[in-house]
């Protein structure tokens, strides 16, 4: 993802909505995510992921579901910005496991929105839409306005880069 979204201090996937959720606050209850926060920030991707993969192992010995999910996004991203796609999905994959099993709605949405970005980036149209439109059912549940406008606007993109004129219209 562009540097700027690192610098959001959120875990959430590369095209996902930031909102009031995302403090960096949050990031202070796991120090080895702060540092793998600021590895990453420095470009030092290898390093991020160690302090990530060891804040993952604590959460997962303390049953943190909810901070697994997050240290599981933020390798993802890791993964994404190296361009390490199948590594990203594998790890948003994961984190979407655990959002659903909590039933967190923002973070469902926000996986969906970053394995569509991963499949936009490998073009892979069709798998992108399809999890755009799953986060779009998400965003549309919670009547989420902002959510929805945002994943409409990421199907209208995909849709245009398709060449796909018309379908994008219907959606932009």
């Amino acid at each position: 993802p562009p540097r700027r979204e690192l610098l959001r201090l959120c875990p959430a996937p590369p095209g996902a909505l930031r909102g009031p959720r995302c403090r960096p606050a949050r990031h202070r209850r796991a120090g080895g995510a702060v540092l793998g926060l600021v590895r990453a920030l420095q470009g030092e991707n290898d390093r991020a992921l160690d302090y990530y993969r060891k804040s993952l192992a604590e959460f997962e010995a303390a049953a943190n579901k909810i901070d697994q999910a997050r240290a599981l996004s933020l390798i993802g991203n890791v993964y994404y910005a190296q361009q390490n796609y199948d590594a990203a999905l594998e790890s948003y994959r994961s984190s979407l496991v655990l959002r659903e099993a909590m039933d967190d709605k923002p973070g469902q949405a926000d996986l969906l929105i970053g394995i569509g970005t991963v499949y936009l980036r490998e073009r892979a149209y069709t798998e992108s839409l399809d999890n755009y439109n799953r986060a779009l059912a998400v965003f549309q549940s919670t009547d989420h306005k902002t959510g929805v406008a945002n994943v409409l606007s990421k199907i209208a993109d995909t849709y245009l880069l398709q060449g796909s004129y018309i379908e994008a219209l219907n959606f932009a």
